[in-house]
């Protein structure tokens, strides 16, 4: 199994931020690993479709600029706002495959 250090460093190189997923024992390492550092965002959900929900919506703000020019700004801020990028983290028993 990849550990969790390998896998969120990884995607921190590659722009990933924010995490959103249901509370399993096997996702533990990886949920503690995103809590420890405040430059991440860990978002506990109720069920998984919350989870894609979520991130969509982080990843759709991103994209639209999440930060509302000033009136010096003009639309140079809108422009200039950072994508976001986020991560659904799902285990799936294999029940669903039965």
């Amino acid at each position: 199994m990849i550990e969790a250090r390998d896998f969120v460093e990884a995607a921190r190189e590659r722009g990933f931020e924010w995490y959103a997923g249901v509370p399993c024992s096997y996702l533990t390492p990886f949920i503690n690993y995103v809590l420890q550092d405040p430059s991440l965002r860990y978002v506990s959900m109720a069920n998984e479709g919350d989870a894609v929900a979520l991130i969509a919506g982080v990843a759709l703000a991103g994209a639209a600029g999440n930060r509302r020019p000033s009136q010096s700004e003009g639309n140079a801020g809108a422009a200039s706002a950072q994508p976001r990028r986020g991560i659904a983290m799902m285990q799936n028993s294999g029940s669903a495959m039965r």
